[in-house]
């Protein structure tokens, strides 16, 4: 199954979690939940804090009222207090998570979840952990299952709710038509849920849209195609920056879908929490596929080329061809939306031909026709000879990398002005050879991705063609993929209570398994602690090996990575969640965490067991750097600091660690940097960087001599270390970037010159001059963020409006930020308008 997602509407309220996000203006959140389910977090407001109650309280005549935490100002006599974490838990699905990845000697844990309730998480503004940091007693080396979960809502009672109450479970989803047809849902109650459900007639495209949302609505959505079971996950991307909250998904004929919709925070409820769903069926047709180019390749063959079609859920093309004056004419069809090139052979010689194409999406729907071209049948004249300039990988000696499949990119050329495609072929294997289609006029960059190496040489031949099938001389470079047995990987994604921001917890710690298979390490030297499933390099079977909780940590520290590591063989630990100071939310920030002095004691017995010499931690959450300074009671060093040990951490001790649009800031950064083949202090350097060019307290650490704490004196260790050497990956850049107001609204342009992938997002975030980062730990940084767009004119050039996005007097400050399809992101720019007689753009020290 495939899905889209295009977002909307905005901005979280305050929340009791530390992970930080931006709040985003025309945009929602999508991520993909436990058990494969896609999640979206509805966010609703402008670009400041959300209105929002956040409790509601009965009084003694039963009459409830909704209030705020900023604003109480009832007295309960005899009442109920409901919200702020003191309400009955949130109801999740059962999670039967059965691992599908066994590793070799190691006892795979019980991964099932029965449905028992669990503790609400209480937030307060400060953030004080409750946990006393007291180290494990017993270390037994037992994976056990995480803490259970709720499969059904237990809403506490309360106001009447909606027309289509009691729908509280899967078993009790209320039917919904798939015509566009209008349902109003509330969540009255705190812990609310809301399901529905229909069942595919055909096989068809089929859009989920919420709307009209009230002022405290706030809907996550789930999808299943199996009430409460396990299911595969979703394909496609999440697009936070759509224009609507619309989802899209490719249905399959007689299969029910069970949509599941509930509050990002189950303790708001009542007054304005009223919400629209629709489902109806794709019957729109794709676009004209443009810019169709024809040309004879002989006497008997025409060649046509077109654009890729822009929609998603385009799955091939219908090429038509017409004899001029009737006689042979043809709709030969063209599987896949990125094959946009074709032959037409055996026509008649000196004949004239007219040619169109249209798209075809998953739901049959057939676009127009494109423009018609026509050609004439004969031995083709244009003798000119394109060129070839291969970028990457570099041309020069040996290439070497530790991954399995690269892209070629580059730049070709032609005096003939008719470029029309580019293919690489592994001389090596033999097989199919990779190509791409987009190229045309005198010059252009292309791209071919995803072309497959085996181990050892591989011997890759790259040829330009123009549309008279002339071929560029051929440029051969030699790939070696370097195998490599690296040591362990431990990879965990911890959670808060109620799992907001799970989207941005998951694709980081996704990414971090791509980039370590993608340095030589193999599934069994990766074990994966996650809530839920994960299918992070896309192959249908989830990679998550174990729960994540404080026992499968130190099992996976103590036992199953002591026989993988030793004086030669490194210990790699990333850990992603919301963060609590001095403890980390391995399965919850209440009773599920694990702290400091803890995880080092682990650290600890695994080095005295297995002699490894080389432990590299790197932790993206709140707070993380009170797992470098922690001190328990005079001189008694609890962190996990120590000579040798690299710790890496996002922040420091004191502030939050942000979410960016999919992931998180810090991350994003670190990871681009190791994929360029960099040391652990580089990366470290070049993350900081990113991350304070914005203007918030983040302010990450890394402490590798164990002097807990981070100084100048750090780092003489760190760059001594690689997770591989043999990357080559190559980031995009932003090379300009600016922003024009006139009045109160703006313009903001990038040029962004590609890397060796495609781009994929461009965006900004905007800090107005009365900008303040919260005092208390919260989601709700309250900074608004935008989408450029490609400027179809100027190649590499992005920009958008922002309408009354400049209301404020005094100084406004823009980041810019940009990331490609290979998940590699550009040192972010800072752009401050209007300081000084010209714009001056600040760009961070990026060590290189």
């Amino acid at each position: 199954m495939r899905r889209r997602f295009i977002g909307t509407a905005l901005a979280a309220g305050v929340c009791g979690v530390c992970l930080g996000v931006l709040a985003l203006v025309g945009v929602a959140w999508a991520q993909v939940s436990p058990n494969f389910d896609l999640w979206w977090s509805a966010l609703t407001g402008g670009g400041g804090s959300r209105q929002s109650a956040n409790f509601l309280v009965q009084d003694t005549l039963g009459q409830w009222v909704a209030g705020d935490a900023a604003s109480a100002s009832f007295q309960v006599q005899a009442g109920i207090l409901v919200g702020a974490g003191q309400g009955t838990p949130t109801a999740t699905p059962t999670r039967t998570l059965t691992p599908s990845r066994t590793t070799t000697g190691t006892p795979p844990p019980t991964y099932t979840r029965t449905p028992t309730p669990t503790a609400s998480h209480t937030p307060t503004a400060t953030r004080t952990p409750t946990v006393t940091n007291t180290p494990t007693p017993t270390r037994t080396g037992t994976a056990t299952a995480t803490p259970t979960r709720t499969a059904t809502s237990t809403a506490t009672a309360g106001p009447p709710g909606d027309a289509y109450e009691d729908d509280n479970s899967c078993a009790t989803a209320k039917a919904i038509v798939i015509d566009g047809s209008t349902q109003t849902h509330t969540f009255h109650v705190p812990g609310d849920q809301d399901w529905v459900k229909f069942t595919a007639p055909a096989r068809r495209t089929y859009i989920l849209e919420a709307s009209n949302t009230g002022a405290n609505a706030d809907p996550v959505v789930l999808v299943y195609n199996i009430c409460n079971a396990t299911q595969s996950p979703l394909d496609g991307e999440d697009n936070p920056f759509g224009p609507s909250l619309r989802l899209e998904w490719d249905g399959t004929a007689g299969v029910t879908y069970y949509i599941k919709l509930m509050q990002h925070d189950p303790s708001v409820a009542g007054a304005g929490t009223n919400y629209d769903v629709t489902v109806s069926g794709d019957v729109a047709q794709p676009e004209a596929p443009a810019f169709p180019r024809c040309a004879a390749k002989s006497g008997t063959t025409l060649a046509l080329q077109w654009d890729q079609a822009p929609e998603w859920d385009v799955v091939g093309y219908e090429v038509h061809y017409q004899q001029q004056g009737g006689g042979q004419s043809g709709a030969p069809p063209v599987s896949g939306q990125g094959n946009t090139y074709i032959e037409i052979p055996s026509l008649n010689t000196g004949s004239w031909y007219d040619l169109w194409v249209k798209a075809i999406d998953y739901s049959n729907n057939k676009s127009d026709n494109s423009a018609t071209v026509s050609c004439r049948v004969l031995a083709p004249t244009d003798t000119t000879i394109p060129l070839l300039d291969l970028q990457a990988p570099a041309p020069s000696g040996t290439y070497s990398t530790t991954l399995n499949a690269v892209t070629f990119s580059g730049t070709a050329q032609d005096s003939g002005s008719n470029l029309s495609r580019v293919k690489v072929y592994n001389a090596t294997t033999g097989g199919d050879p990779s190509w791409d289609y987009s190229l045309s006029g005198s010059s252009h960059s292309f791209h071919v991705e995803n072309v497959g190496l085996v181990p050892g040489d591989n011997t890759m031949q790259v040829t330009a063609f123009d549309n008279a099938n002339n071929p560029s001389p051929m440029t051969e470079v030699t790939v070696k993929r370097v195998a490599q047995t690296l040591g362990a990987v431990i990879i965990v994604a911890g959670h808060n209570e109620d799992y907001s921001l799970q989207t941005n917890i998951d694709n980081s710690a996704n990414r971090a398994y791509r980039i370590f298979r993608g340095a030589g390490f193999t599934e069994d030297q990766i074990r994966y602690l996650a809530s839920s499933s994960q299918d992070p390099d896309g192959d249908g079977v989830s990679e998550v090996t174990a729960p994540s909780t404080t026992a499968n940590i130190q099992y996976a520290i103590e036992t199953w990575a002591a026989s993988r590591v030793d004086a030669d063989k490194p210990l790699y630990l990333y850990m992603m969640d919301h963060g609590l100071i001095e403890n980390f939310c391995a399965d919850g920030c209440t009773g599920g965490v694990t702290a400091s002095n803890t995880l080092d004691g682990m650290l600890t017995n695994l080095e005295n067991a297995s002699g490894v010499a080389e432990v590299n931690v790197v932790i993206e959450a709140c707070h993380s750097g009170s797992f470098v300074d922690y001190l328990q009671g005079p001189g008694l060093h609890d962190s996990l600091s120590k000579a040798g040990r690299v710790i890496i951490t996002s922040t420091d001790r004191d502030h939050n660690a942000y979410a960016s649009a999919s992931g998180a800031y810090f991350s994003d950064a670190f990871f681009t940097c190791i994929a360029s083949s960099k040391d652990l202090k580089t990366c470290f350097n070049q993350a900081r960087s990113a991350v304070t060019v914005s203007p918030n307290g983040q302010s990450p650490w890394m402490d590798d001599n164990g002097d807990h704490q981070y100084n100048a004196s750090d780092g003489s260790v760190a760059q001594t270390r690689y997770v591989a050497k043999f990357f080559g990956a190559s980031p995009p850049q932003i090379t300009s970037a600016g922003v024009t107001i006139v009045g109160t609204n703006g313009t903001l342009t990038a040029q962004v010159q590609e890397g060796n992938a495609k781009l994929d997002t461009v965006w900004a975030a905007v800090y107005a001059p009365s900008f303040q980062e919260p005092s208390g730990t919260t989601l709700n940084l309250g900074v608004p963020v935008v989408q450029l767009s490609a400027d179809p004119t100027v190649s590499g050039k992005y920009t958008t409006t922002y309408p009354n996005g400049f209301t404020e007097p005094g100084q406004y400050q823009v980041v810019f930020y940009a990331r490609d399809k290979s998940d590699d992101y550009a040192a972010p720019r800072l752009v401050i308008p209007g300081a000084g007689p010209t714009e001056k753009v600040f760009l961070p020290l990026m060590l290189r």
